[in-house]
């Protein structure tokens, strides 16, 4: 799998905030959480009150290596 580099051309890693994240995935604040909502990107990896959320680097990587792979592998099934 091939690494995502932020702009600053070092790999991902560790943990990230919303704001990191949604630049890199190119969606609205609000699409985002939908998405996570809906089991369409992953959980967070890390919360700390209501305002500390973290998602791991790893499996934004692998969300974005796939978007539509990873969601049919881990969306819940529809009714």
């Amino acid at each position: 799998m091939e690494s995502v580099k932020k702009s600053t051309g070092q790999a991902l890693q560790g943990l990230l905030a919303a704001k990191s994240v949604i630049p890199l995935i190119g969606s609205s604040r609000a699409h985002f959480y939908d998405l996570v909502r809906e089991g369409k990107f992953p959980s967070a990896a890390f919360r700390d009150g209501p305002r500390f959320t973290r998602w791991r680097a790893s499996d934004v990587q692998v969300w974005l290596a796939d978007p539509q792979a990873w969601i049919d592998a881990n969306s819940p099934v529809a009714a």
